[in-house]
């Protein structure tokens, strides 16, 4: 039977002498957006890591809400109740991101349900 062998991490102690502070005046190197977007739109599938990128900042989240949006699915009814709500009081802009929206795991009397509530 063969011993499984970890890689050593550190080869030398942390002491206050081989430890390199970083800057503090460090700027953020630039990212164009094609690149963010290509990166992005490969986590489509993922969507608590989406969201995690949506809130990086601006730029990110420019990227990633229509990607957030493009496809909506639910579950419950209570939680579709109160995406509706919801989108019936923000921007007009998130509810046009919204190409794909998937019902299909509700039954038929739930549907009935919401429509004529």
């Amino acid at each position: 039977m063969s011993s499984l062998v970890l890689p050593q991490l550190f080869v030398y102690p942390l002491t206050s002498s081989n430890i390199v502070p970083m800057k503090k005046n460090t700027s953020i190197p630039y990212i164009p957006p094609e690149i963010i977007r290509i990166i992005l739109n490969l986590l489509s599938d993922d969507k608590k890591t989406l969201a995690a990128c949506a809130l990086v900042n601006r730029t990110f989240n420019l990227h990633a809400t229509p990607i957030l949006y493009h496809s909506v699915a639910f579950t419950f009814p209570h939680t579709f109740t109160q995406f509706v709500n919801v989108m019936n009081n923000i921007k007009k802009r998130y509810s046009q991101m919204i190409h794909h929206l998937d019902l299909s795991t509700f039954r038929n009397t739930t549907l009935t349900f919401l429509i004529n509530k």
